[in-house]
């Protein structure tokens, strides 16, 4: 029964595969073109009406649902050649994890491309934008000396990345579209990278040497759909875990990210097969991840240490020494050795501004313990238990450093800032190793399940599928038919063959991907949340522009807007493209030096709007606050006297003019 229900399906496949290709295309076409055609968009689509389903919901579906028939296609052109011609298994064993990380690609272009024209294309959004006043600074003179943010930010081991910021610039790229085009990059090369960690991982926990294709190619279909999917984001989507969401939910020009990536990196290549200077390689691509951000490269490192521990019976290695001390330790020193910090805070000051007050919402633990917590608590449990009913030493051993992993940190984390007060923990911060909870949690799911009995059962049933799909599937083969399979065929050569061209597609797409999608930042939405339809500043391009050519070089704008969403992104806009200073903004220096004085300004914004006149010109004087950025409305204090620039917004006020 179940081989005539497979036959059924594949003769019916083979034969009306170019009409479900074209309603793929023309659904497409609808719901590209629905506004115009009288079927809607937003809360009007009519889908969205009838199913609540959403218009870019729907498209992005029929996306991966051509994807998804293209793979199925391809299987059984090739499925019922391979007995044919001997190349073909081998090839596509070659080509397999090759042809899997383009389609990841793919996917994730489409999804940037998507997410931007349904929200926008801005790398101008927070918490990225708090590294380019630096960048700014770098490249126009130190036009920004003025600054309080800017020379606080500076003298902070976030240098590295500044300088990582630079470089587009100095091959003719303006500083926006240099950062844009780290966006683009970073945004869309996590997918494959993670499949490749992925793979590498579980190759080396669940494939032998001589396993089936069937069950290695089945493997990378489940990995594919697991990333494509977002599967790892969705799953911690919100910083109810312990303060921190999923490590890939946002991805910026940001250290973290960049950190992120070449972590990820470094897991592929610790397990990988041997390699001229691997081991060389995992050393700096470690020490690169670290000194660009301290805790990802902590976080990296302990997620190697969790799979390489759970394969071996001993546990030390002269590599893994040296990746400890070259790759983590002295990257520590550096930093340590680079940073000055002039004005120390003393560690319960500095833990109860930092963890308990302005970030309390990353790091204070008692707060954030609760039922999300328990939950995965409950899975880490669970994967334990499974690992024990399978009588898997490896698994068992996976599962209690992975439990390890999940609960040391909080735990440190708690005891270390809110009941000794240690500053070193109040500064690493170390219960974010959450942020990796899915990404864990994930690959153990699929170890054990790659390890289990229940898989080598699909894995036989999969096998039986291709032979008797061999033997009993009857294809007329046309003229299209053949063409298709000649150039399947082609393609998997050139798949297997050629990693040249497969880098040289990417590059050519990134590119064009930046290139059509290049804009100007002050034309979008400037606001905290670029997923948040706030609404847009208008006139905020010509308050920039303005602000650069009719004040001197050593202005410093008060901004009294006392909404949050916009305080700090107006704030950085002027500094970034008004290239003039600004008094305070919501956003954390980061400077241990300079955090009793962020409050201090701070207490002088917050209390703005009851301050007498003579209070306020009092600090103009102290702090060589020269202009006054209000907005334009009746509970405007100033409107008595004259401004020196106005629009629908904003307006501008001189403090010689009081």
């Amino acid at each position: 029964m179940l081989n005539n229900s497979i036959k059924s399906f594949f003769k019916f496949y083979n034969y009306s595969y170019h009409y479900i290709f074209l309603s793929i295309f023309i659904f497409s076409f609808i719901i590209i073109f629905s506004p115009y055609i009288g079927l809607g968009s937003g809360d009007t689509f009519l889908l969205f009406k009838l199913f609540g389903i959403f218009r870019s919901t729907a498209l992005f579906t029929l996306i991966y649902g051509l994807l998804f028939c293209f793979i199925v296609l391809a299987l059984i052109k090739l499925i019922h050649t391979s007995d044919k011609e001997t190349w073909l298994n081998i090839e596509i064993q070659k080509s397999s994890i090759r042809i899997s990380i383009l389609f990841l690609f793919c996917v994730s272009c489409l999804k940037f491309l998507i997410d931007g024209y349904r929200f926008q294309f801005n790398a101008f959004k927070w918490t990225a934008f708090t590294n380019f006043p630096a960048l700014v600074n770098n490249i126009y003179d130190g036009v920004l000396q003025y600054d309080f943010f800017t020379n606080a930010i500076i003298d902070t081991p976030r240098f590295i990345i500044q300088y990582a910021l630079l470089i587009p610039s100095k091959i003719g790229i303006g500083w926006y579209d240099g950062i844009y085009l780290y966006d683009v990059v970073v945004s869309i090369i996590y997918m494959p990278v993670i499949f490749l960690c992925f793979n590498t991982i579980i190759n080396k926990f669940c494939i032998k040497k001589d396993e089936k294709l069937s069950k290695i190619i089945f493997f990378h279909f489940i990995i594919f759909i697991i990333i494509a999917s977002d599967i790892i984001i969705s799953m911690q989507h919100d910083f109810s875990l312990l303060g921190w969401e999923s490590a890939f939910h946002t991805l910026d020009a940001e250290a973290d990210d960049y950190a992120l990536l070449v972590g990820l990196f470094y897991l592929h290549f610790n397990f990988t097969k041997n390699f001229l200077f691997r081991q060389n390689i995992c050393i700096l691509l470690l020490a690169i991840c670290t000194l660009i951000h301290l805790v990802i490269g902590l976080a990296i490192f302990s997620i190697m240490l969790l799979y390489y521990l759970s394969l071996r019976n001993t546990y030390y290695s002269h590599h893994l020494l040296l990746q400890l001390l070259i790759g983590i330790l002295f990257p520590i020193i550096f930093l340590l050795l680079y940073y000055e910090n002039p004005n120390p805070l003393d560690a319960e000051k500095f833990i109860n501004i930092y963890n308990l007050t302005s970030h309390a919402f990353h790091y204070k633990i008692s707060e954030l313990i609760g039922w999300t917590f328990i939950k995965w608590l409950c899975f880490y449990f669970l994967l334990l238990l499974i690992s024990i009913r399978m009588k898997d030493s490896i698994l068992m051993k996976l599962s209690i450093l992975s439990l390890a992993f999940f609960i040391l940190p909080p735990i440190f984390q708690y005891f270390g800032t809110e009941f000794w007060k240690i500053k070193l923990f109040g500064i690493l911060g170390i219960n974010r190793f959450s942020a990796f909870n899915t990404f864990v949690f994930c690959l153990n799911m699929l170890i054990i399940f790659g390890r289990s009995k229940f898989f080598d059962s699909i894995s036989r049933f999969l096998n039986n599928v291709i032979i008797f799909i061999k033997s009993e599937l009857e294809i007329v083969h046309s003229n299209i038919e053949l063409s298709i399979i000649h150039h399947i065929k082609s393609f998997i050569i050139i798949m297997s063959k050629n990693l040249v061209i497969i880098i040289s597609i990417i590059i050519i797409t990134l590119s064009a991907v930046w290139a059509i999608t290049l804009h100007d930042p002050l034309d979008n939405q400037i606001n905290i949340n670029p997923r948040i339809n706030n609404q847009k500043l208008e006139t905020l391009d010509s308050l920039c522009n303005w602000i650069q050519l009719k004040t001197p070089k050593n202005s410093i704008f008060f901004i009294n807007e006392k909404n949050n969403i916009k305080n700090i992104p107006l704030s950085f806009a002027i500094k970034c493209f008004g290239h003039r200073a600004t008094f305070v903004d919501y956003a954390f220096p980061f400077n241990e030096s300079k955090i009793l004085e962020w409050e201090k300004r701070l207490n002088y914004y917050n209390n703005f709007n009851s301050l007498p006149l003579k209070d306020i010109i009092e600090m103009a004087e102290e702090y060589s606050v020269t202009h006054f950025l209000m907005k334009n409305n009746k509970d405007n204090k100033f409107k008595s006297y004259n401004h020196i620039w106005k629009s629908e917004e904003f307006i501008i006020y001189d403090i010689k003019e009081f």
